[in-house]
């Protein structure tokens, strides 16, 4: 009775205008796909897994980094002139590994990195606040004076070097046979044109980033929201912007082999179902009543389903159902590749008998649930260190969320490649540790330089620079008259003492405040910590 998988998924029922005749479960309902993909799709992977930050530099290659090194030249000379110093790749790349850092390390301040309290020596000692706060604010990808008309008109030009090399490395990755759509923001609320307010989500206003995951979170494309100009128009007829979205993001996946395709609730409909059928390309997804042509207002009454209860109408096709299933409430799908049956059982918490009970799940409940978490996972692992120092430039927020998306979808790709190679859980890195690893060697890893930046480097090295400057202990820590010794430090030179009034010199240092202190002609070391 049941057809092969290209020409008919379900048997068929019912129309879902003649569904008046039919009764809310038909018990003989099954579904043509007996056993849910449960693994991911091996990866072709040979030999041991690859270092952090070879993972790392596939999302961003050298050659972003050498693009990013004369746009931000170019923008500082046309701002500064000859007064700025110019930017090198190795320099850009321990900026970069620096927020890395600070979206692991948080303080209420970025200054703080760089105060004697919370001074981080990574940082500190590889660049300086005042340079850091320099390339933040002439930090650029694209020269916007030689920008065609159409480049304008892209509201996404400024940062469209980042977009193009992250997708292109994301293109290439492999396509598992479950995959998930679903939004994902952004986070900035500063001036930008293309800034969204979706309240249901945990950053609910920045740029809106339509995303398309493998079940274990991997980012395999992605289109971000510039509003009426996101999508062709030919499309926003056929499908709306949802289905439009979809037909965009599915467009790098083979139609070679089945794909199972998850989304929610604003990118599920008819047309769009049907669409992807042809590519091979089965669609599951919550749907919106107005969307089901009327048959949605032929299921019962939430008030009439217990719990656990269901009701599902098939096309005349054959090739679309459409599934109600009660829980604490109601949910619909529509789906071309599960039913309502089989029925799995689910544990669900029940007020009345205060402990957890079995309830009846439809099959493509138990699909659905098992394989739309790609986006939101995505999301946790950044959210777990996610850059978030304070910024005005937006183009700047888009590359720190890229950067941590980088290395997020690195780590999973690292992930896979340990279960390929069956290396033990306690063998591989955790995330955090992953990020450090690239971190430190964006910062400290030394790369070939040409004549003049080597010039420039060799000059610097040689420039005699000031010594820096302890500041004076607060006054809480200055008179508590607990840990305060006398050291005399061996120094060429004596150094000026720090107590107010005095101008003599001395080699006697406090232990504590790290300052130097007269202690043989005066008694500077006593007045300075006694009131």
């Amino acid at each position: 009775m049941v057809s092969s998988l290209k020409d008919k998924i379900f048997q068929i029922y019912s129309h879902f205008h003649q569904t008046n005749t039919i009764p809310c479960t038909i018990s003989s309902f099954t579904y043509l796909l007996q056993d849910l993909p449960t693994e991911q799709e091996d990866v072709d992977f040979v030999g041991e897994p690859l270092t952090p930050s070879q993972y790392f530099y596939k999302y961003f290659p050298d050659d972003f980094w050498n693009l990013c090194m004369e746009q931000t030249n170019i923008y500082a000379y046309q701002k500064k002139g000859e007064r700025y110093t110019k930017t090198d790749v190795k320099e850009l790349k321990t900026f970069s590994g620096i927020h890395i850092i600070m979206g692991i390390m948080h303080v209420p301040q970025v200054r703080m990195y760089w105060s004697k309290c919370c001074d981080v020596p990574i940082i500190t000692q590889h660049m300086t606040r005042n340079r850091f706060f320099e390339l933040r604010n002439t930090l650029h990808f694209v020269d916007k004076t030689i920008l065609t008309e159409n480049q304008k008109r892209d509201k996404l030009s400024l940062v469209r070097p980042i977009l193009d090399t992250f997708k292109n490395c994301c293109i290439n990755l492999p396509r598992t046979e479950c995959l998930s759509v679903d939004e994902q923001m952004i986070p900035f609320s500063g001036r930008c044109p293309m800034r969204q307010y979706v309240p249901s989500k945990p950053n609910p206003v920045g740029l809106k980033n339509f995303v398309l995951a493998a079940r274990d979170g991997l980012v395999l494309d992605f289109i971000i929201y510039t509003g009426k100009n996101t999508v062709a128009d030919n499309d926003m007829k056929s499908f709306g912007l949802g289905g439009s979205i979809v037909k965009h993001l599915v467009s790098s996946i083979s139609v070679s082999k089945p794909t199972y395709l998850f989304t929610d609730r604003y990118f599920t409909g008819l047309a769009i179902l049907d669409y992807l059928r042809t590519k091979n390309i089965y669609m599951t997804g919550t749907i919106m009543s107005n969307r089901t042509e009327g048959a949605a207002e032929s299921f019962p009454k939430d008030r009439d389903m217990e719990r656990g209860s269901s009701a599902f109408r098939t096309r005349k096709d054959g090739k679309a159902c459409l599934t109600k299933w009660k829980d604490r409430k109601s949910v619909v799908l529509l789906s071309s590749a599960f039913g309502a049956k089989p029925e799995y059982k689910c544990k669900r918490w029940s007020k009345e008998d205060k402990k957890k009970i079995d309830v009846n799940q439809p099959a493509v409940i138990k699909a659905y649930n098992s394989n739309m978490g790609g986006v939101d996972l995505m999301d946790r692992l950044i959210s777990y260190y996610r850059i978030s120092i304070r910024t005005k430039k937006w183009p700047l927020r888009v590359f720190a969320h890229f950067l941590d998306m980088a290395t997020c979808n690195a780590w999973i790709l690292y992930i896979r490649h340990c279960k390929k190679n069956e290396i033990l859980k306690k063998d591989r890195l955790q995330l955090i540790d992953f990020k450090l690893s690239i971190a430190e060697i964006l910062i400290k890893k030394e790369v070939s330089r040409t004549r003049d930046e080597a010039e420039r480097v060799q000059d610097e090295k040689e420039r005699v620079r000031p010594q820096k400057v302890v500041p004076l202990p607060v006054n809480d820590a200055r008179f508590d008259r607990i840990g305060h010794f006398p050291e005399h430090v061996k120094l060429p030179n004596q150094m000026k003492c720090r107590n107010p009034g005095c101008k003599g010199k001395s080699r006697v240092r406090c232990i504590k405040c790290d300052i130097y202190l007269c202690l043989q002609n005066r008694n500077c070391f006593y007045e300075f910590h006694h009131k």
